[in-house]
């Protein structure tokens, strides 16, 4: 059960980079003025803690001369109509990491 265990974790961890260097290539726009990298907001959902922890720390870890994650909100379990609303308000992306959207959510 152990070996399972770590087997997801391994599994979490290479989805978080791969999730945080599609936001990268998003994000790949212009730096500010100063040549300081731009933060990029982002909503980040999960299926369990772990996830979430390992999703938020890829994020963290992710080098951008250009930009770099600022999250602005973490959960656990399913995207809901109220995290994409928090999302749009505050023009962040939503990163959900194992987990779908539910009904409502994917219509907004």
């Amino acid at each position: 059960r152990a070996s399972e265990a770590a087997a997801e974790e391994a599994v979490a961890a290479k989805r978080s980079r791969l999730a945080a260097e599609r936001l990268a290539t998003f994000a790949g726009g212009a730096a500010g003025a100063s040549g300081q990298p731009l933060p990029v907001p982002v909503l980040v959902k999960a299926e369990s803690g772990g996830g979430l922890e390992a999703a938020v720390s890829a994020l963290a870890t992710l080098p951008g001369k250009k930009a770099h994650a600022q999250v602005v909100a973490t959960g656990v379990g399913a995207v809901s109509e109220a995290d994409v609303q928090h999302a749009d308000a505050c023009g962040a992306a939503v990163v959900a990491y194992n987990v779908r959207p539910t009904a409502k959510a994917a219509a907004e």
